[in-house]
C-alpha cells in the first residue's frame, strides 16, 4: 500500500456486496489492519451540501489512512447521475460539491473490478431516464 497516493476502490456486483464486505473486512481489516469503507448510493437519495462535504471528507480520510472503498458500478453511476439531476433542479451548490468529488476520485483513486467478466457484461449496464415522459412517434 502506498500511503496517501491513491485510494483503492473495489468494485463488486451489488448482489455480492454483503459477502464481499464481510470477506474483505476479515482479510484486510483483521489481518492487515486496513479499514473497509462501503460506499452506497441510489438515485432516489437526496443529498445536501453538508452530506456531500461529509462524503468528500470520508474519501480524503480513506486516502490518508489507506482505507479500501467498497462499492458497485450501480452506486458509482447513481452518484454521477445524481449530480446531473442536481444541476437540472438548479441545486448548483450541491451539484458543484458532487462534481468536485467525482473529479477528485478520478485523480486519486484506482479501481479493482471483482468478477470483472460479470460486471462488464451487457446485462449489468444501466439505463437511466432523465426528464419527463413523452409519447413516442408511432405510425398511427
Amino acid at each position: 500500500w502506498s500511503k496517501g497516493i491513491r485510494v483503492v476502490g473495489v468494485i463488486i456486483l451489488k448482489s455480492l456486496f454483503p459477502t464481499n464486505y464481510q470477506s474483505l473486512r476479515y482479510k484486510l481489516g483483521g489481518l492487515l489492519n486496513q479499514r473497509i469503507f462501503p460506499f452506497a448510493c441510489r438515485r432516489d437519495m437526496n443529498f445536501n451540501n453538508e452530506q456531500t462535504n461529509k462524503i468528500f471528507k470520508r474519501f480524503q480520510q480513506a486516502l490518508c489512512n489507506c482505507d479500501v472503498v467498497l462499492t458497485s458500478s450501480e452506486d458509482i453511476l447513481s452518484f454521477d447521475l445524481l449530480s446531473i439531476d442536481k444541476c437540472r433542479s438548479q441545486e448548483f451548490d450541491v451539484a458543484r460539491s458532487m462534481l468536485t468529488i467525482q473529479r477528485w476520485l478520478k485523480r486519486y483513486s484506482r479501481d479493482i473490478l471483482d468478477e470483472s467478466d460479470e460486471i462488464l457484461h451487457v446485462k449489468y449496464q444501466l439505463i437511466y431516464t432523465v426528464g419527463g415522459q413523452q409519447q413516442v412517434d408511432g405510425g398511427s
